[in-house]
């Protein structure tokens, strides 16, 4: 399994600024600081330095809210609560501050069932 998030949308695009990320079961932190396994650069400071956590459970990824301007889900407009795991659908788009990330859930072939 693996999760690659896509920036389709950004104010600010910074250089040098990755615009896909993947994680693995091992998950991670995305935020501003350089310390985070994804880090976006904003100027405006909206994103927090820890944003948002990445986890992997029970064959699914979630994404986690620990920041203080929180996260938006695009198509809905819900805010995620903070600090409770919300699952992570394939094409799921998140708004962290004025950044749009798409979500792309990659599942192993060898995984599927035959």
């Amino acid at each position: 399994m693996e999760l690659v998030f896509d920036v389709v949308s950004a104010q600010q695009f910074a250089p040098g600024m990755l615009t896909s990320k993947s994680f693995k079961k091992a998950g991670g932190v995305i935020g501003r600081s350089e310390e985070c396994d994804w880090s976006i650069p904003d100027s405006k400071r909206i994103i927090s330095s820890r944003h948002a956590q990445v986890s992997y459970s029970d064959g699914h990824f979630y994404l986690t809210d620990t920041s203080s301007n929180g996260i938006q889900l695009k198509d809905s407009g819900a805010s995620l609560r903070r600090g409770e795991p919300l699952r992570i659908g394939h094409g799921d788009v998140f708004c962290l501050g004025e950044v749009e990330i798409r979500a792309r859930v990659l599942q192993d072939p060898a995984q599927f069932e035959e």
